[in-house]
């Protein structure tokens, strides 16, 4: 007897839940095909089951909801069973209960264009191993969208719950766009032309077209050499041959910008070939007296493209005049008209060349021409034109009218509106229809098909149906030996791109080749036409197998990077996941079969136990497919590996057909298979291949971690297990060693060039895993310890050992002694030092090296051991080392009677030493005694004993700022003197370790040296002063800590991160209250607190105190305590109060707060005498009377919100703490705007001076950021911002105002404006002066409102105001009268200026002092104008009235006979009205006449000499004469010395 059963398997074999501490996650389990289970779990303390639908009387069900009830933040797992009660089946699932590691927001785009549909955002979890949680229902997750600046956004996810306060937030950055088109998208245009292009955008399904300029976008062509284009209007000149982008910008981003995809069109600049003369709108050059046309003229390229015409083109077309032309596009290309009676029009087009400004007058050495001959024909008239016949509904009688058709070219295509009132006898018509030819486009290889299976054919092309006639179309295939192959059309069952397309299904039938041929036509309307049928054939092969292959597939990203050769039959592939075969069949030929679905294949998999191959007698098909259609077939195996490492071995081998599907097309295939009639009698091997697999895991390092000291010597060699055994090294920097990997023996080899860190990734080619790790820390000894006695006795000997330590403090391990050159160096050699071997009896501490000190000699000396370095060597801290004889008393041995006195003598005090109670350490605050000793053995108080004289013992500290050193008698004003100095008391001040010394000088005979007098010896103790332990968080006053019922604390030390271990202890005792429970029906504990062993102190519904107990232990056993009285009471009031990073400056108080800020509103709870807690509630509740100005975001662990001001306005804020009676407080919000200037737009060009009297907390200023630097880049020193010269929006934010930032427009400068001077005279008389003419860059927004492009928050100081250099304009200047012999260039340097003391923009003309008498009457005045860098926007000119300097000899000549000579003045006449000629000394040796108009031009002036002596002639200023020009600004000195002729 048979049981036939169906297997049941659950829906998921593993599960993978969160932990949350407040709420399960929940997964449904479920088991498929059918059964009712019994469900039970391994661990009841991890999870609960809920079954689901379940049976009421089997107690059983098949689904079940399991929910954690951990609460525990680790990784645990339990087991679900499922046992079925009909069969007994048992099923498994793996429930791993785990806290979320990380968080990834997933989206299939990043780029959101406006006005498309919205975007889904999906939040996955993982584990700290990177699975993903199998469910996140019933999680709540706080989303948020950022602002990143323009068009740009980002959305953010994480986890509002406590335990996961540090899982870092989660972000993807979005693009979001305008959708926007340019057309035209493809253009080619002749060299000189210009093409207009225009930028739409996609509204709500419609397009709407954005003027330019705009304030946004511009277009820009990428290659200025090949064309140009103007921004404010979108055209583009073409420039030369070739072939650019023209690319859409947007002012908001920057063109470096990968995020952002904006469109381009291309713009192909060629050469033009031949011309096409074209009658619109038919295309027919046949047209009809009076009908209005259009002829066009096209210009085509040598590869047929059409050009754009614009209106550079100049196109000559000539029209005979009987077609009356009314119209013609401005480059005559086009024209429009119509025929004015019957005849034939000659109609010829020439292109002759192109002009354009930039460009200049192209011309063509040989003209493009074109001709066509325009038949007009007359106009077609119907007689009669009208007919009226009688109508009877009851007869309904027929008729029969003969019409008459006149004009036309006399054929004629008759019809009727309604066949149902007239019907028209006869046709004469023509249709003509074009279409593609007919071809097969897949599949592109040869056709080889097994017996048994299809492939299909796409054919595109041949004739279309005629729209109307679908009917008439038709599509025949005929296979020419259907016994082989047949072929059926399955077109109309498809679906692909496009419209001209076939589909052809072919199905082999027996071995053999035929051909296929397919033939497309349409019906004729006529019988005496013929149709026109398009066809096409395509060979089919029906083969038979030789040859099968077997081929791993790799699913890497770049399969040429692997060097294995997949081909070799011995292949290493990946034991973790499935591997897909490749199965390959060839014919006789060699081609490869299409489809082979109908083999039979026979799979044997060696060692049998090592794999599964999921298909046990085929291969599984993988189509290729075009629309719907499959056109393709890909066929492959695939291997489930059931082993991790190993070799397996796959045969496969063809050996027939599958009958069933033979079966399906009624095909009886040949016998034997794959023989033909032929090869009959011959015998057919097996057609067989077999593939070697090495199954390997991951590729493993090990160890994974290693650590090097640096020497060129110390190569290190780790071992690659696993892997394909192909790899590539990655290395996170190049300079820390000297990584070679070795393919042969699997090695990576490691050699040390210097110290730090080293992340060598281990990459494999061949096959798909996470890359091996190895981290390598090269090190080198940075820090050298000596432990080692201070002192040994002549002959004796005593340890030392030499601990290194690398840069970071931690012990080495030392690979070979040999490797480190540690050198031992004594300051006197006093002594001998050797090192110890090593022997396994007595192996040596990590980072150890033994030496034996033998004392050879008395004295003192200092040991240092160094070890060479990289950049300097390192030396360990000197270490005092005493060599001293053995104590000696003299004399040894004495008698001596009652009442007599002895003296002893001491010799061999070589050595003091400082010595304490044996405090190590004390705390911060105690006062601890030292004293100092004698060696050997010699106490206190025997060294403070000694007189005549003394030892003076001086004590002091490395570090003054952690210890006071002070003496028993220091409170009441006595200080030692140092004789009486053997013992101090050392305070401690602050924590630290510093080094105590103490110096005793002793006389030369106490200390053994007989000619000395006096010696002094040293001491010094390590001491160090630690904290006092208490208790940081929460602080209070006291001993005493007062809680709310039902509150909780986490209790910190200042200790708590060292290495010191803290125990916190509840004695039994306790002091209950006599007050009632806070909450009766809370609890029925008597536990008043309890305590956690990491010190969260929680409180219950009993008021009452407790003592709290907490214990430090350090790493030396020091224990200390802590008392704390804990006491719990209710709460009586709440405060709320302001915690922020920012303050207002004491300069510039303010009444209200600043927009942008934000700050904390905290809520302290009191008692009834104003105590406040230390523990209590913790979720403050918000409410605000106006949501739109202020963020509010709560922080629930700490009884507070965020304040976040967004907008100016008045905001009442009520905070409350549920559960608490009374507790409400009130706080009024009062937001304004602090920021000066308050800007809303700027042009370019501008400086801004920003203020803000919004500090930090320590009264430092904050820094402005600009979002654009193209835009405004601020100077953060100075906060000053400088305005760029292109437009778009920059964001401004401040550091300590980021609520609000400010958005500023920047415009483009559309006005430059003179800010003239009605009384403004230029002259060039004063030498070196300068004329600054003062101008205003200006936007569309700004004209007739600004005066000065310096915008002040703040005074700038006139020292900052010099920084500013003047940018984004230039000045011009010319004289009126352009007949003049020179320019302006000769007399002035014209340049652009920045004035510091206004702060505006100017420009300059400097004089550059050249005089002359043709200079001096120049009649002409100056013109000055400006324009912006781009040359885009120009200044309206100025005109400025122009007065040159008067022109004066240097000197005159007086007549001998007379004494008198002539001083010639030359200028225009305005300038001499004004001129004065004065004496400069003395009148009464000289004299000058009054002038005398020689011409408009020049006057002449007297000058007599009244007295004169000879020596005179040596005075410089006695002879001299002045002429003044107050309106040039002249001062001429005439004459330093005056000549005379006798």
């Amino acid at each position: 007897m048979f049981i036939i059963v169906n297997s049941s398997k659950l829906n998921v074999p593993r599960v993978l839940l969160p932990v949350f501490n407040d709420f399960s996650s929940i997964f449904l389990l479920e088991a498929t095909e059918g059964g009712c289970y019994k469900w039970s779990t391994t661990r009841n303390d991890i999870i609960l089951l809920t079954t689901k639908d379940e049976d009421p009387e089997l107690h059983c069900s098949t689904k079940v909801a399991v929910s954690t009830i951990t609460k525990e933040a680790a990784r645990n797992i339990a087991v679900v069973l499922a046992e079925d009660v009909y069969t007994k089946q048992m099923l498994r699932c793996d429930i791993i209960v785990d806290v979320i590691h990380k968080l990834l927001i997933t989206t299939t785009t990043r780029e959101l264009f406006m006005e498309e549909a919205p975007e889904d955002f999906e939040v996955k979890a993982y584990d700290d191993q990177g699975n993903e949680f199998s469910t996140l229902e019933g999680i709540v997750f706080e989303w948020n969208i950022i602002s990143l600046g323009p068009s740009r956004d980002a959305v953010t996810v994480r986890l509002p719950y406590p335990e996961y306060k540090h899982i870092a937030t989660n972000e993807v950055q979005l693009m979001v766009v305008a959708n926007l088109l340019i057309t035209p998208a493809e253009v080619y245009v002749m060299p000189g032309d210009v093409v207009p292009f225009r930028i739409y955008y996609l509204n709500n399904g419609r397009m709407e077209e954005i003027a330019l300029p705009d304030s946004q976008y511009y277009l820009e062509a990428e290659d200025l050499e090949i064309g140009s284009s103007n921004k404010k209007t979108g055209n583009v000149t073409a420039l030369k041959e070739g072939k650019t982008r023209i690319v859409l910008r947007d002012r908001n981003v920057g063109k470096d910008d990968t995020i952002l995809k904006l469109p381009a069109a291309t713009l192909h600049v060629v050469q033009p070939d031949y011309l096409v003369i074209n009658v619109l709108p038919h295309k027919n050059w046949a047209i009809l007296v009076g009908d209005h046309h259009d002829i066009v003229t096209e210009v085509y390229t040598s590869d047929d493209h059409r050009l754009y015409l614009g209106g550079s083109v100049q196109v000559f077309m000539e029209i005979a005049p009987e077609f009356r032309v009314s119209s013609r596009s401005p480059n005559g290309s086009w024209v429009t008209g119509y025929g004015i009676k019957s005849s034939v029009v000659n109609v010829q087009a020439t292109l002759d060349g192109v002009y354009n400004e930039k460009t200049g007058n192209i011309k063509y050495n040989k003209p493009l021409t074109a001709k066509g001959d325009l038949l007009i024909y007359p106009r077609i008239t119907l007689s009669p034109s009208e007919v009226i016949l009688p109508w009877d509904p009851i007869t309904r009688p027929k008729y029969e009218v003969d019409l008459v058709a006149r004009g036309g070219d006399g054929r004629f295509l008759w019809t009727s509106s309604d066949h149902a009132i007239g019907l028209v006898t006869l046709e004469d018509s023509v249709t003509l229809s074009s279409f593609k030819p007919l071809r097969l486009i897949e599949p592109t290889r040869e056709i080889v098909l097994a017996i048994g299976t299809s492939v299909n054919l796409v054919y595109v092309g041949g004739p279309r149906p005629i729209m109307g006639r679908a009917g008439d179309h038709q599509r025949v295939v005929v296979s020419e030996d259907e016994k082989i192959a047949r072929a059926t059309d399955i077109t109309q069952f498809c679906t692909l791109p496009g419209e001209d397309f076939s589909v052809v299904q072919i199905v082999c039938r027996k071995l053999g080749e035929t051909d296929i041929k397919l033939m497309i036509s349409n019906i004729p309307t006529a019988s005496n036409c013929k149709s026109q049928t398009s066809s096409v054939t395509t060979r089919i092969t029906c083969g038979k197998p030789r040859k099968v292959t077997l081929q791993p597939e790799l699913r890497i990203a770049d399969v040429d990077a692997c060097p294995m050769d997949l081909s070799s039959g011995h292949v290493v592939v990946q034991s973790t996941k499935n591997i897909d075969l490749d199965v390959f069949v060839y014919d006789d030929c060699g081609t490869r079969f299409l489809n082979i679905s109908s083999f039979n294949f026979e799979w044997l998999l060696t060692p049998f136990a090592t794999g599964e191959l999921l298909n046990k007698n085929g291969v599984f098909p993988k189509n290729i497919t075009i629309g719907n259609v499959p056109v393709a077939l890909k066929s492959y195996q695939t291997l489930k590996p059931l082993i991790d490492v190993g070799n397996m071995e796959i045969n496969v081998t063809i050996s027939g057909y599958k009958t069933s599907i033979l079966k399906k097309y009624g095909i009886i295939s040949e016998w034997p298979p794959f023989v033909t009639e032929e090869e009959r009698g011959t015998e057919l091997g097996p057609i067989t291949a077999s593939l070697a697999l090495y199954l390997v895991d991951n590729a493993v390092i090990s160890p994974s971690t290693i650590t090097l000291f640096n020497h060129p010597g110390n190569k290190q060699i780790i071992k690659v297990k696993q892997g394909s055994g192909y790899f590539e090294l990655a290395l996170s920097t190049d300079d820390v060693a000297s990584v070679r990997y070795t393919e042969s023996s699997r090695e990576i080899e490691v050699i040390p060039l210097k110290s730090g860190e080293l992340t060598i990734q281990l990459v494999d080619l061949c096959l798909v895993s996470r890359p091996a790790t190895l981290l390598v820390s090269v090190i080198s000894v940075g820090i050298i310890r000596v432990e080692m006695a201070d002192k040994v006795e002549v002959g004796k000997c005593i340890p030392c050992i030499v601990r290194l330590y690398d840069e970071n403090d931690n012990l080495m391990v030392i690979p070979e002694p040999g490797m480190i050159d540690l050198r031992p160096d004594f300051e006197n050699k006093i002594a001998n030092i050797q090192r110890i071997e090593q022997t396994p009896l007595k192996k040596w501490g990590v980072g150890e090296i033994h030496y034996t000190i033998t004392g050879v000699v008395v004295g003192d000396t200092k040991l240092v051991f160094t070890v060479s370095g990289a950049d300097e060597d390192i030396d360990s801290a000197p270490l005092e080392l005493q060599v001293f004889q053995p104590l000696k008393l003299y004399p040894r041995n004495g008698s001596i009677v009652i009442g007599a006195v002895l003296q002893f003598t001491i010799k061999g005090v070589t050595k003091v030493f400082a010595q304490s109670v044996g405090i190590h350490p004390f705390r911060m605050g105690a006062m601890v005694p030292f004293w100092c000793g004698g060696i050997p053995d010699i106490s206190p108080m025997i060294l403070g004993s000694l007189e005549d004289p003394p030892i003076l013992f001086k004590w002091t500290v490395d570090d003054k700022l952690l210890v006071d050193l002070s003496g028993v008698f220091h409170p009441v004003g006595v200080f030692k003197k140092k004789p009486d100095r053997v013992a101090i008391k050392v305070f401690g001040l602050q924590p630290g370790k510093t080094r105590l010394y103490v110096n005793a000088t002793v006389p030369g005979r106490t200390a053994n040296r007989q000619n000395v007098e006096t010696v002094t010896l040293s001491a010094w103790i390590d001491i160090e002063i630690i904290q006092e332990f208490s208790i940081i968080s929460p602080e209070f006053p006291g001993n005493s800590l007062l809680m709310a019922p039902f509150s909780e604390v986490q209790l910190e030390t200042n200790l708590d991160y060292s290495d010191s271990k803290i125990v916190y202890w509840l004695p039994g005792d306790r002091a209950p209250s006599t007050e009632l429970l806070a909450d009766k029906s809370v609890t029925t504990s008597d536990v008043i607190v309890s305590v956690s062993p990491t010190g969260l102190l929680k409180s219950y519904g009993i008021l009452g105190h407790a003592l709290l107990i907490i214990i430090c232990t350090d790493e030396l056993g020091l224990k200390r305590h802590l008392s704390v009285v804990v006491e719990v009471k209710t709460i009586h009031y709440m405060n709320i109060n302001v915690i922020a990073n920012w303050r207002i400056h004491s300069d510039s108080p303010l009444r209200t707060i600043p927009l942008g800020t934000e700050f904390q509103l905290r809520a302290t709870f009191h008692d009834s005498q104003g105590n406040k807690f230390h523990a209590g509630p913790t979720d403050l509740k918000v409410r605000t009377s106006r949501c739109d100005l202020l963020k509010v975001v709560e922080s629930p662990a700490n009884a507070s919100v965020w304040i976040y001001t967004k907008k100016p306005g008045n905001t009442m804020v009520k905070a409350w703490a549920d559960g608490i009676q009374k507790t409400a407080d009130y706080v009024k919000i009062n937001v304004e705007q602090s920021v000066r200037p308050m800007l809303d737009h700027l042009t370019s060009g501008d400086i801004v001076c920003l203020w803000t009297p919004v500090v930090t907390e320590y009264n430092k200023p904050g820094t402005w950021r600009s979002s654009d630097t193209s835009l405004m880049f601020i100077n953060p020193a100075l906060d000053i911002g400088f305005v760029g010269n292109r437009e778009g929006v920059v964001v401004l934010t401040h550091s300590l105002l980021q609520s609000a930032p400010i958005q500023i427009h920047i415009y483009p400068v559309s006005e430059i404006e003179f800010l003239e001077d009605p009384a403004l005279v230029l002259t060039n008389g004063e030498l070196n002066s300068i004329v600054r003419v003062v101008l205003v860059l200006q936007s569309e927004k700004s004209v007739g409102i600004k005066t000065n492009n310096l915008i002040q928050g703040w005074r700038c100081r006139t020292d900052v105001r010099k920084l500013v250099s003047p940018t984004g304009f230039k000045c011009f200047a010319e004289f009126s009268n352009k007949s003049l012999p020179i320019t302006i260039d000769h007399l002035f340097n014209v340049i652009n200026s920045w004035v510091p003391e206004t702060g505006q923009y100017a420009c300059k003309l400097i004089n550059l002092g050249i005089h002359g008498s043709n200079i001096s009457v120049l009649s002409t005045n100056v013109t000055l104008w400006a324009a912006t860098e781009d040359d885009e926007t120009t200044s309206r000119r100025l005109n400025i009235k122009f007065l040159p300097h008067v022109f004066v000899p240097e000197e005159i000549l007086l007549a001998e006979n007379s004494n008198t000579g002539d001083l010639t003045v030359i200028g225009l006449p305005e300038v001499l009205q004004q001129i004065e000629v004065r004496i400069k000394s003395d009148s009464s040796i000289l004299f000058v006449g009054e002038p005398k108009d020689h011409n408009e031009t020049s006057k002449i002036y007297q000058i007599q000499l009244i007295d004169y002596h000879w020596r005179l002639a040596d005075l410089e200023d006695a002879m001299g004469i002045v002429v003044s020009s107050p309106i040039t600004k002249q001062n001429v000195k005439v004459g330093e010395k005056m000549i005379l002729t006798f």
